[in-house]
């Protein structure tokens, strides 16, 4: 089976550091926790994000940590004979160095994987191309894409969607089960 996995609040917790370092660095507070995106969450212009992200983005992925489980789970499912394709929004927008940090990231947590896409911003056309069998995000709008093309999803649960109605799992191990079902 091929499956598709996004990094960030999927294996990762980003928003986690993102708030930590908005709070810690930049005095900032959280204006409404259900949004995703930056200049919702702390109510400021999109100017003001692409400031704080190119500014801050490399510290945010290096050191965001790793999801309960995540590397044990995707392991568990190379081992067994899947392929593993990290389907990815992160590009060098922010910095000429994500790639690699991307990388190192994972080598520093010994995850195994087949491939990384990065710079997808239509998952759905990758997942195709891949020919992704199931498709892991903690993204809404990534999700309802993919499904659309009738590729099995999960949906990580966070607080930035839980009103949306899709296979959902709290955790890796749920990931893992929902899987093998």
């Amino acid at each position: 089976m091929r499956i598709g996995i996004d990094i960030d609040d999927t294996i990762t917790n980003t928003l986690e550091k993102l708030d930590e370092i908005a709070k810690t660095k930049e005095n900032l507070n959280i204006y409404d926790s259900s949004k995703h995106w930056f200049y919702e969450r702390y109510n400021c212009s999109i100017e003001d994000e692409e400031k704080f992200l190119k500014k801050h983005f490399e510290e945010i992925i290096s050191t965001a940590t790793l999801k309960k489980d995540a590397a044990y789970y995707i392991n568990k499912l190379y081992d067994e004979g899947n392929e593993i394709y990290f389907i990815t929004s992160r590009s060098k927008r922010y910095s000429s160095n994500i790639p690699n940090i991307t990388i190192e990231y994972l080598n520093k947590y010994n995850i195994k994987y087949t491939d990384i896409v990065f710079s997808c911003h239509n998952k759905a056309d990758i997942c195709m191309k891949y020919n992704i069998d199931f498709f892991i995000d903690d993204s809404e709008e990534h999700i309802q894409e993919v499904s659309k093309i009738n590729i099995k999803t999960i949906i990580i649960d966070n607080e930035c969607n839980k009103h949306v109605d899709f296979k959902r799992a709290h955790d890796w191990k749920e990931v893992y089960e929902l899987i093998k079902i």
